[in-house]
């Protein structure tokens, strides 16, 4: 099983919270809370995950790997 670092921190010149997946270069701010910051990050993991990509090019074998989310414990 791989683990997906994902990073939370308060925003030092604000009330808010942060977020930073680095291996999907997603960053997010502006969380009202940290529990918002965890669930707004997983929602951006879910859908980078499920964004469909352009048509592969042609001859090439498409695979389908099956990926489930759950923070880690």
């Amino acid at each position: 099983m791989m683990k997906l670092k994902v990073e939370i921190f308060p925003d030092t010149g604000t009330d808010y919270w942060c977020y930073d997946v680095p291996a999907l270069n997603i960053i997010g701010t502006g969380c009202l809370t940290r529990e918002d910051a965890e669930k707004y990050a997983l929602e951006a993991i879910e859908f980078v995950l499920e964004a469909e990509d352009d048509d592969p090019p042609e001859g090439a074998e498409v695979l389908t790997y099956e990926v489930q989310i759950a923070k880690a414990s």
